[in-house]
């Protein structure tokens, strides 16, 4: 229990007595990469807004360190989490090093400046990114794609232990969906991803949870967790697992009445 970073215990949510999660728990350990998979309305952005308090939580269901997540506050929970969402868009026109630099916020006193050690620490991950050409553009001017890679700049600036994302490959392209995981996967941080492609989280995870209809209905290691029955139960698609003894890819057949 001493290197969980972040968990949930008995969540339930319900909106106008409709359930959107019911008694989900959840553990993510340090510097592990943990997956969250499952249909469209399964629950699964429901659950990471609980985690970074987008959604207030029940007291006593989700933990930070072992410590409530009411006794954080907002800003706390900002030096100890960082999150990408999945809007990208700014109501200002900002430049892009602007954007990154948000991530040093939650370290500042109210009007005080970004340091220089801010700034560099702003352009590393930029550099780390691809995207330090694009420091004085402006954010809004740039592709889908493009923001994404900033706003996980923005959330590496931001130093924190656990870092949430929510289909970070959403708008990349194949080189940049594979350039983007490979990065995340290298990194000392808790990471909790929501994912859309089953081979995309097999290959980069190192536990999954699956999500349907508000609740677990699985978690484990990839291998244990991809596979034909679980996929036909969670997404009613008839699939196989082709293992060429590097890796285990899926491979969708039909979509089952």
């Amino acid at each position: 229990m001493d290197n969980i970073m972040i968990n949930i215990e008995n969540l339930s949510y319900d909106i106008k007595e409709k359930k959107i999660l019911e008694n989900i728990s959840f553990n993510a350990c340090k510097n592990k990469f943990i997956g969250i998979i499952g249909a469209n309305g399964s629950g699964k952005t429901t659950m990471l807004k609980h985690l970074y308090n987008a959604i207030v939580p029940h007291k006593k269901t989700v933990y930070i360190k072992g410590i409530p997540l009411e006794n954080y506050s907002q800003n706390d929970i900002a030096k100890n989490l960082s999150v990408m969402k999945q809007e990208n868009n700014s109501d200002f026109d900002y430049r892009v090093i602007d954007i990154v630099l948000m991530g040093r916020l939650p370290y500042k006193k109210s009007l005080e400046d970004y340091s220089r050690e801010d700034h560099e620490k702003a352009m590393r991950n930029l550099n780390k990114l691809g995207m330090r050409d694009f420091a004085q553009r402006k954010y809004n001017s740039l592709s889908g794609g493009e923001k994404q890679r900033v706003l996980i700049a923005r959330a590496l600036t931001q130093d924190t232990e656990i870092m949430i994302l929510d289909e970070p490959t959403n708008h990349l392209d194949i080189y940049y969906q594979m350039f983007l995981m490979q990065i995340l996967k290298q990194i000392s941080m808790t990471v909790i991803s929501v994912f859309h492609d089953l081979n995309f989280a097999s290959k980069f995870c190192d536990e999954i949870y699956v999500l349907k209809s508000g609740k677990v209905l699985v978690n484990g290691r990839p291998e244990e967790v991809i596979n034909p029955h679980v996929i036909k139960e969670a997404f009613n698609m008839d699939s196989k697992i082709i293992n060429d003894g590097k890796e285990r890819i899926v491979v969708y057949n039909n979509i089952l009445e």
